[in-house]
């Protein structure tokens, strides 16, 4: 009794050259066969040169944000050490180590965002449990700046690399991060991998700015005092 498989009727077709031509039997297809022969590679979309002096736009879109946030709620956003936290945004990325610990610094920078004050209590918590800083500042640019909230979903992929990388240097949501954020990877100039995560963390910090800053001013604070 036939299976299937052996009963299925195969019929040879000549094969086709991409480009037109006959290529025989194929075995000239390769490099130094036919003079047609050609090799395309894949590299991926291409990806925008970062500013030359990205470190220092992004160390200045700290301070913007910083004023800009106070303005408009009357609170100080973040609680950094500044000379610290803009020194890490300088100098060359020599190397896998040199941008994991770049990364970390950055990561370690966004989580200290403090924009629970201006969430109702219930909204700072998710299951009874404080949630994280960008969350906290995403369900308050939802609320009142929509069309900020892109950006803050790029901001948070960079803890999501944090987390991942290197230690999973192969996973899904790595591949993902890095993907959101710009980030050539697997990199080859982790130089260059550096100044993409530092240009997607500062064009996404002045596009939340931007939104905060063309929105509606703060109301008046009453006059409190006797």
């Amino acid at each position: 009794m036939l299976t299937p498989h052996e009963n299925m009727k195969r019929v040879a077709v000549r094969a086709l050259c991409n480009i037109g031509n006959d290529p025989g039997n194929g075995k000239l297809c390769r490099p130094g066969g036919y003079e047609c022969w050609e090799r395309h590679v894949d590299v991926g979309t291409a990806l925008p040169d970062p500013p030359a002096d990205v470190a220092r736009l992004a160390a200045d879109e700290i301070d913007y944000f910083e004023l800009v946030y106070r303005d408009r709620y009357g609170s100080k956003v973040w609680t950094i050490p500044q000379a610290r936290s803009v020194s890490e945004l300088f100098g060359d990325c020599e190397s896998a180590d040199d941008f994991s610990r770049r990364l970390t610094a950055l990561a370690d920078l966004l989580d200290k965002l403090d924009p629970y004050d201006q969430l109702p209590e219930d909204e700072q918590k998710t299951d009874d449990k404080r949630v994280r800083s960008l969350t906290a500042l995403r369900r308050l640019m939802a609320r009142d700046y929509s069309e900020a909230v892109p950006a803050v979903d790029r901001l948070r992929r960079i803890p999501d690399a944090r987390v991942q990388f290197p230690t999973h240097s192969r996973s899904e949501k790595l591949l993902v991060a890095f993907r959101e954020l710009g980030v050539s990877y697997p990199a080859s100039d982790w130089r260059l991998a550096w100044l993409q995560l530092l240009t997607a963390f500062w064009s996404s910090l002045q596009t939340i700015r931007s939104a905060i800053q063309a929105g509606e001013p703060a109301p008046a604070q009453e006059d409190q005092s006797d």
